[in-house]
């Protein structure tokens, strides 16, 4: 009789206990103290769409980060891009030991394939942008039939995005770019560049290339302009844009390519990409600049880095060009 009471009251103890015991330990609960993180609590303060590890709606979009050399603050940086879900490369100037992340192209191989003048500046006439477009063009066409993409109309691989970004655009936190590259996931524009430097020539623009012999007057191997012409013989009313921070299509990257191989050498990418989209804007193609609510977004003019993370930063820029020093990503 009495083992029969103790066993009534072991069995009433678990009726009345058993729901609390099945809310800690039920893998389905939402707020117990085992449970994951919900994708709310991963995101960014900054933008409901950040997580870490994102999972894009294509597949992880290219970045290529064009920098002088490989120090500590760019492998950092690619190490956070990478983090982020992004498919991340560089690619140096400055002679560097490649691997399956950091690219160094040659100046002579770079100058074979026509590869030149992108920034006139530099020595030899070959720089980071040079050397990028090369390597991103041969990239992205092994890459671009997986990219078919499902939110875009035009489903095959010329839908394929290519990002790059210079180095003195600094990233006040881990997300700041994978924020910004996710805003354009479904744009399908040529040319997402950071802003427009100059309208053309006739528009009132002193914009200092305009006037470059290299730029306004620039002929290739077959006798042709670099830059498209109306039928006054003048340069077309075209955009120069701002590409420190921009995105390009594999259909313009294959644009560059054909000129170069035709015409042994290339223009400014400021004056070039725009007026190459232009050029074929009756066959849709379209050009866009950078503006995303969330990501605040200062371009000029220079910040220093103590003034990039405190002080003149008062409106939270969470991306700014340029900073010329050496900085590394927070955040990670």
């Amino acid at each position: 009789m009495r083992s029969n009471r103790y066993l009534v009251l072991v069995l009433s103890l678990i009726t009345i206990f058993a729901p609390t015991f099945l809310i800690f330990l039920s893998p389905g609960s939402p707020q117990g103290p085992f449970s994951p993180p919900s994708e709310k609590s991963t995101a960014s303060k900054h933008s409901p769409a950040s997580a870490l590890g994102q999972n894009w709606h294509l597949s992880p979009p290219i970045v290529v980060l064009l920098c002088a050399e490989v120090n500590s603050g760019v492998t950092l940086l690619l190490k956070s891009l990478i983090h982020h879900g992004l498919d991340a490369h560089v690619i140096p100037d400055a002679l560097a030991q490649s691997t399956d992340r950091i690219h160094w192209l040659a100046n002579d191989f770079v100058h074979s394939h026509g590869y030149s003048f992108l920034n006139p500046n530099m020595d030899k006439n070959v720089s980071a942008w040079d050397r990028g477009l090369l390597w991103a063009t041969e990239y992205a066409e092994k890459k671009g039939g997986q990219k078919a993409a499902s939110l875009l109309p035009q489903k095959n691989d010329e839908r394929a995005f290519v990002w790059f970004i210079e180095l003195d655009v600094w990233l006040a936190d881990g997300l700041a770019l994978p924020d910004l590259i996710r805003h354009y996931e479904s744009n399908p524009c040529d040319l997402i560049a950071s802003g427009v430097l100059s309208h053309g020539p006739g528009f009132g623009d002193d914009w200092y290339w305009w006037g470059d012999y290299r730029i306004f007057g620039a002929r290739g191997a077959s006798g042709d302009l670099l830059l498209p012409r109306n039928n006054s013989g003048r340069v077309a009313p075209l955009f120069a844009t701002f590409n420190v921070l921009s995105r390009l299509s594999l259909r313009l990257l294959r644009d560059v390519a054909a000129m170069a191989e035709r015409e042994k050498r290339l223009v400014l990418h400021e004056a070039l990409l725009p007026s190459l989209v232009r050029a074929r804007e009756s066959e849709g193609w379209c050009l866009s600049w950078i503006s995303v609510p969330w990501v605040n977004i200062r371009w000029r003019p220079e910040f220093s880095l103590r003034e990039a993370k405190t002080g003149k930063n008062e409106r939270g820029w969470r991306i700014i060009h340029p900073v010329k020093e050496n900085w590394t990503i927070s955040g990670v």
